[in-house]
């Protein structure tokens, strides 16, 4: 039976079914795969995924690097669609047929299933079984960010929309999409002014991005004075606004560097339960506006403070860290090192908050030490397009 699955698959719907497949893997996987070294990356992250092994040379024939002449065997084509989240391949091209009328059913369905979830499990600091859930969820919302939309406006006045899903899990992918539209919806909703200047804040970063001056200034001018000795995430999130106001008005960046820098040593020694939250999101804005010295200060620090065991680097603080530490010395002429960084750097494990994003700055650094190719040129292109992320062009020139 399964023999004659994959017979018909070669003979009648190979095309549709390949392309099916591709597509799904080059979405889990965060970006196309059009290098030798995207192979090796995918092989690592089906194997985190799924714990079986997939030859990178397999995958080079797969996705057409190279010339092959037979289609890949059975057990491959199980293991990657496994690595896509269906359990065989009638599962796949059935989830690739439906026509829209069905998807509708689905989504409606599958929308009051994960609200109930939302609003009957239970949250605690260590409750892994509500993150995996909210990580699937926000993962499908992702790929239907109609439903998205809907999943927001019915969660955004319980207690958990609030402090889980808006504050926890920051998707800065769809900071210009659904998430930062749900934004609204939590600014609505916020009570203490921390709340408002997080929104503001994330805000400030969505314009940035998207290259739009006058929404920057809009957003960064709303934020009220807030106790910036409070909360080490609001607090980083505050500079780094100010940081990306800054860079854009061309104004003196010294005060603000400066504060973050007392805020960050307050945390320090207040021995903060998440004091490293601050150095962490603080780098991605020193990052963005060119101020790599800063950056590596605090990069050096949170090395310093994490204890990574080796089967834990594939984590994905600890592969961003990589990046940005791989841009930062990069960008103060520490190329070698930099491009060495560069090639442990594992963007499949990238957060899938962040991945595509992410992905356009490993492109980027790809380009500006001069190991690109057209295909990585036409990918970034292509990424920052859908993102519409404009502002990410100006990396390269700091």
């Amino acid at each position: 039976m399964q023999t004659s699955t994959i017979v018909n698959i070669t003979q009648k719907t190979a095309p549709n079914f390949y392309d099916i497949l591709k597509n799904e893997i080059k979405h889990i996987f965060g970006r196309s795969i059009s290098t030798s070294k995207d192979c090796i990356d995918l092989a690592d992250d089906i194997y985190n995924k799924t714990c079986f092994k997939v030859n990178p040379n397999t995958l080079r024939r797969f996705f057409g690097l190279v010339k092959a002449e037979y289609n890949p065997g059975k057990a491959t084509i199980k293991i990657l669609c496994a690595y896509c989240g269906h359990d065989s391949v009638e599962e796949l091209l059935k989830y690739g047929k439906r026509n829209d009328e069905d998807t509708n059913i689905i989504k409606s369905s599958f929308l009051r299933y994960i609200y109930s979830m939302f609003r009957n499990l239970p949250v605690d600091a260590g409750n892994e079984t509500f993150n995996s859930f909210l990580q699937v969820t926000i993962n499908y919302l992702n790929q239907n960010t109609g439903v998205a939309e809907l999943f927001q406006e019915a969660i955004f006045k319980a207690r958990k929309g609030l402090d889980v899903y808006f504050e926890k899990f920051i998707n800065i992918d769809h900071l210009n999409s659904y998430y930062g539209n749900g934004l609204m919806l939590y600014i609505k909703e916020a009570r203490m002014p921390e709340q408002r200047t997080f929104a503001y804040s994330l805000l400030t970063l969505r314009y940035w991005l998207v290259d739009d001056h006058k929404m920057i200034a809009e957003s960064f001018n709303k934020i009220l004075h807030f106790d910036n000795k409070k909360n080490p995430a609001v607090s980083a999130w505050y500079y780094s606004a100010a940081l990306l106001h800054s860079n854009v008005f061309n104004l003196s960046s010294k005060s603000i560097l400066n504060q973050a820098n007392a805020a960050h040593l307050f945390f320090k020694n207040a021995c903060s339960p998440i004091e490293e939250n601050f150095a962490f999101i603080f780098c991605r804005a020193l990052i963005l506006t060119g101020h790599f010295e800063h950056a590596l200060y605090y990069i050096r620090y949170l090395e310093a403070i994490f204890d990574i065991p080796v089967n834990s680097k594939q984590c994905s603080p600890y592969q961003t860290l990589l990046l940005f530490k791989a841009i930062a010395l990069s960008r103060t002429k520490k190329i070698k090192e930099a491009i060495d960084l560069f090639n442990k750097t594992k963007p499949g494990a990238f957060s899938f908050l962040t991945k595509k994003t992410d992905t356009v700055l490993y492109l980027t650094f790809s380009a500006y030490v001069g190991l690109t190719t057209t295909k990585c040129d036409n990918e970034l292109n292509a990424l920052t397009g859908t993102l519409k992320y404009t502002g990410l062009r100006k990396i390269n020139s700091w």
